[in-house]
C-alpha cells in the first residue's frame, strides 16, 4: 500500500490534542495498523525518511525525480538520507519522471544499490524516447542484480 502523503489532507475537526506532524504520524499509525490487522503481511510504503514515522511504515520511497537536476547525484543523496534515518526499512528507488532515455538507463543501472529496484515505464519514458529490446533486458539485469546482491 502506497500512501502518498504529500496530498493534502481532507479537512476534517480533529479530536484529540495532535496536530502537524504529530497528527500526520497518527494517520500513517492508523492506516499501518488497519493495513497489518487486515493482512499482517502486507507492506506499507511513505514517503516519510525520519526516525519518528519508522515504525509506521515498511518502506520508504525515494520520491519523484527533480527533472532538472541530476538524477543520479539526487537519488543517491536521497538513498543516504533515508538509510541514515530508518536504517532497517526498505527502499523503493522510484524513477519518475526521467528526462531522458539515456537518464533513465543510467538510473536503471544504479537502483540496485540503493534499493529495490522501480518501474514505472513499459514502452516509452516522459520524453516519449521508445524503450527497446536492450532496455528491457537492461531491467532484467537490474532485479537479478538487486536479488542476488550484488554491485555494478
Amino acid at each position: 500500500m502506497v500512501v502518498e502523503v504529500h496530498h493534502p489532507l481532507p479537512l476534517l475537526r480533529r479530536h484529540g490534542p495532535e496536530w502537524g506532524v504529530g497528527l500526520l504520524h497518527k494517520l500513517l499509525w492508523i492506516l499501518y495498523d488497519e493495513a497489518k490487522r487486515c493482512k499482517p503481511d502486507a507492506l506499507v510504503m511513505t514517503h516519510t525518511p525520519n526516525p519518528y514515522f519508522a515504525g509506521v511504515t515498511d518502506m520508504i520511497r525515494l520520491n519523484d525525480v527533480n527533472t532538472g537536476a541530476d538524477v543520479l547525484a539526487q537519488m543517491v543523496h536521497r538513498a543516504k538520507v533515508a538509510r541514515a534515518a530508518c536504517p532497517h526499512l526498505l527502499i523503493d528507488t522510484d524513477n519518475w519522471p526521467m528526462p531522458s532515455l539515456g537518464a533513465w538507463r543510467e538510473y536503471t543501472r544504479l537502483q540496485p544499490e540503493l534499493g529495490i529496484p522501480s518501474l514505472y515505464f513499459a514502452t516509452h519514458v516522459d520524453s516519449g524516447e521508445a524503450l527497446t529490446p536492450e532496455d528491457y533486458a537492461l531491467v532484467r539485469a537490474a532485479w537479478d542484480r538487486h536479488r542476488k546482491g550484488t554491485k555494478a
